[in-house]
């Protein structure tokens, strides 16, 4: 069998042993158990475990390098982790979407490991199905009856990367645990363990990031997704106390299965988000726009009924450079970063945050971006297009005056800060991508 098997086969044993030792030590606390019997089956499992221990070390002396150990042990963190997905998914934590993507992450890093010997970063926006979703969205957007449909794709895109990110949060402690745990029962090279620990609270780090993020754009969702948490454990908890009564005989058959029935019933009511949490009313935003804030009150209103909601995931670019663009986007909620594309180098011009707005050149002519934009946290965006706008300068052509100050504006500090950042070798808008999901 390969090393790997071989060597979580002994652990297994190992284990095994363990647990008898305090099986037995339990019967003594008990009473009513001969003393010398358990000294005798204490230390049949104490010469055991020695020998078990033996033959691992024997193991790694013989056949395992450094090299070796970090692959192994990698693979059985990921291997730990990918039980720990399927249990969140028995018991209702995670979507069936959410849990297929964390395992798929968790199969190609495995694949690598196997076959390449390492592992590299995996993006989840490379996976077909998240390229299918952005492309579908794009088609939904330029149909007015199907813009709703785009929204509830983005929507649930956003509340599925906080499913994964708090699902990986809770694998990436669960993994800490084990390595702790395995740390006391194999002598594990010390670097090689210190390495993957680091790796692992490198991720939880991440995970929590993404969560305190969704925690702070978007409270009512956050709020919402805690709650249906929380009754889905306590549901769960009536299950199995309903089930253990049960089988003691506490409980008659047809009052355990209507029990069973009502709490399936309840669960799967709980399935799925609180989408609508991510929500935000427009017309706040769009007083905060010079030129639209002192058009009268009728014309306001109609401006802001025709803006879109769009909400947008961590990572995702919302307008592109070079591209050529028709709308202005208002932030209600989030963070995003502008960023240039210049002579192979990726220079950050600008951090945007709820209450700011981009993109109010494309509104006077049909030119290609300047600047890319990407989602820094998830966000909530309200998108007014053109044709919206063109009707109202018709009648106001103070918009125009307004909306071509800030074009002039806006092309002269993205003039002088690419000037300033070539001149200074600043390149420090690059940042390496997290391993795992983004």
């Amino acid at each position: 069998p390969p090393l790997t098997d071989r060597l979580a086969r002994v652990e297994v044993q190992l284990e095994a042993r363990k647990r008898a030792q305090d099986r037995v030590q339990e019967l003594l606390t008990g009473g009513l158990f001969s003393g010398t019997i358990a000294e005798r089956l204490q230390s049949e499992c104490a010469s055991e475990i020695d020998a078990l221990r033996s033959t691992i070390q024997d193991l790694r002396k013989t056949e395992l390098g450094e090299d070796q150990e970090r692959r192994i042990l990698y693979m059985r963190c990921f291997a730990e982790e990918k039980a720990f997905y399927s249990t969140m998914f028995s018991h209702g934590h995670l979507s069936e979407s959410a849990f297929r993507e964390l395992a798929l992450v968790i199969d190609l890093q495995l694949d690598d490991l196997r076959y390449k010997g390492t592992f590299k970063p995996i993006r989840v926006q490379k996976f077909y199905a998240v390229r299918l979703r952005n492309a579908l969205c794009r088609v939904f957007d330029a149909f007015p009856f199907t813009r709703t449909l785009a929204e509830e794709l983005r929507e649930g895109r956003v509340a599925r990367d906080y499913e994964e990110s708090w699902g990986h949060y809770q694998a990436s402690n669960h993994v800490l645990a084990y390595l702790e745990k395995l740390a006391e029962l194999e002598s594990i090279p010390l670097p090689v363990m210190d390495e993957v620990l680091d790796q692992y609270r490198y991720w939880q780090e991440s995970a929590q990031k993404q969560l305190d993020q969704v925690a702070e754009q978007f409270p009512e969702f956050f709020n919402a997704m805690q709650e249906r948490l929380g009754r889905r454990l306590a549901l769960l908890a009536e299950e199995e106390v309903a089930e253990d009564s049960h089988e003691s005989g506490a409980l008659p058959p047809w009052i355990a299965e209507a029990m069973h029935l009502e709490v399936a019933r309840k669960l799967r009511s709980l399935r799925g988000q609180e989408m609508a949490k991510l929500r935000v009313e427009p017309e706040e935003l769009l007083r905060t726009v010079p030129c639209f804030k002192d058009i009268p009150e009728d014309e306001f209103a109609r401006l802001a009924k025709s803006m879109h909601l769009r909400t947008v995931a961590s990572g995702e670019v919302v307008i592109r450079q070079g591209e050529t663009g028709n709308s202005l986007y208002l932030i209600a909620r989030g963070v995003v970063r502008v960023s240039l594309d210049s002579e192979g180098q990726t220079r950050d011009l600008a951090t945007l945050i709820a209450g700011d707005f981009f993109g109010e050149m494309a509104l006077l002519r049909p030119e290609p971006r300047t600047a890319t934009v990407r989602a820094v946290t998830p966000c909530s965006l309200y998108e007014l297009g053109r044709e919206s706008v063109n009707r109202a300068m018709e009648k106001y052509p103070q918009i125009r005056t307004a909306l071509e100050e800030a074009d002039a504006k806006r092309k002269a500090e993205l003039s002088r800060k690419s000037a300033a950042d070539k001149a200074s070798g600043d390149t420090s808008g690059r940042t390496r991508s997290p391993t795992r999901i983004i």
